[in-house]
């Protein structure tokens, strides 16, 4: 499992989060629950970024696979703050991914 940089980094106001799953997950035909989350320094909860493709939250999906090796996944976050809609302020947000409850964490800037 692999959770990349998002890109841009910094970004204003959108950005893409990618990350790849290895096929071994998969396995016997299981498919792996998977979450992404948006949170800021005070660890509550900002965004839930949509799954490039599928246009569903990425909140405990089970995600399929046909590649022997990897999966790559993208998910994109528009900058909106899901509570309110508007545009989240400049600052630190962390973004963790949980994939069979085992979890990921990275640190994204917004810029503005």
């Amino acid at each position: 499992m692999q959770l990349k940089q998002n890109y841009p980094n910094p970004f204003n106001p959108a950005t893409t989060i990618p990350f790849a799953l290895s096929a071994d997950l998969f396995a016997n035909g299981h498919r792996p629950v998977v979450s992404l989350k948006i949170y800021n320094v005070l660890a509550q909860l900002v965004a839930t970024p949509i799954l490039q493709g599928s246009g569903e939250q990425v909140d405990n999906l089970q995600l399929s696979c046909s590649s022997a090796t990897e999966c790559s996944f993208s998910a994109y976050w528009d900058g909106n703050v899901r509570s309110t809609g508007q545009q989240a302020a400049s600052g630190v947000y962390i973004y963790q991914l949980v994939v069979d409850g085992r979890r990921f964490t990275k640190k994204m800037i917004i810029m503005k």
